[in-house]
């Protein structure tokens, strides 16, 4: 049962960080994306569309969605857990 537990604890430190390396801090990079497609659209008010500000939007806009579903799955999970 000891050599389990000290297991358990060595895959927890590793699943940790792998978390923090993979994902970090969602709710800050949901930020920090919000604030870039903002001054995207300050961008486009001031100097007009191009082709590169309308695939930067589509980029920034695909990863808030993938931000906003990973966010949706870790409040799902969140609570379960309570």
């Amino acid at each position: 049962m000891f050599q389990l537990q000290q297991k358990l604890r060595f895959l927890k430190s590793h699943i940790k960080r792998w978390n923090r390396e993979t994902f970090g801090n969602i709710f800050e990079a949901q930020k920090e994306l919000n604030k870039e497609l903002k001054d995207l659209h300050l961008e486009v008010i001031n100097s007009g569309h191009t082709e590169a500000t309308v695939d930067r939007e589509r980029h920034i806009t695909n990863q808030i969605e993938e931000r906003r579903k990973q966010e949706e799955i870790y409040w799902r999970q969140k609570s379960r857990v309570q």
